[in-house]
């Protein structure tokens, strides 16, 4: 008895629901558009000029504006991320959010970096009479 309710039984109802399921498929008539891709690109632009179509999935993103971080920069201040503990993937405590005083920290560490570069540039251009 155990036997059958423990194996059999289940197996029994898994199978007839699974015949059940599958009986139950039709599939569907393929869609013919009566529309070419130009018709129907230009009745969508049609509709987002006039204001009627609602696009809520797409996100715009402003692309910073000014000077970009060079590569030595964003190597310090990875680097001084690290020295902080900011990186530690391993525990439970993933994402580390740095504090105000960290991330300060580690933006001093990247402009130290610019500077030292700026310095070095200025050293070696030096012109004396």
């Amino acid at each position: 008895m155990k036997l059958s309710t423990r194996i059999v039984l289940p197996l029994v109802l898994s199978l007839t629901a699974a015949g059940a399921m599958a009986s139950e498929f039709t599939p569907e008539a393929p869609f013919v558009s009566t529309l070419s891709r130009a018709a129907v690109q230009a009745e969508a632009i049609a509709a987002r000029d006039a204001g009627q179509l609602r696009i809520t999935e797409v996100v715009e993103f402003e692309a910073p504006t000014g000077p970009s971080k060079s590569r030595a920069q964003v190597l310090a201040e990875l680097n001084e991320a690290k020295k902080l503990g900011l990186l530690d993937f391993t525990d439970n405590l993933y994402p580390v959010v740095a504090t105000p005083q960290q991330a300060e920290q580690i933006r001093q560490a990247g402009l130290l970096v610019t500077q030292g570069s700026t310095l070095a540039q200025g050293q070696g251009t030096s012109v004396t009479n």
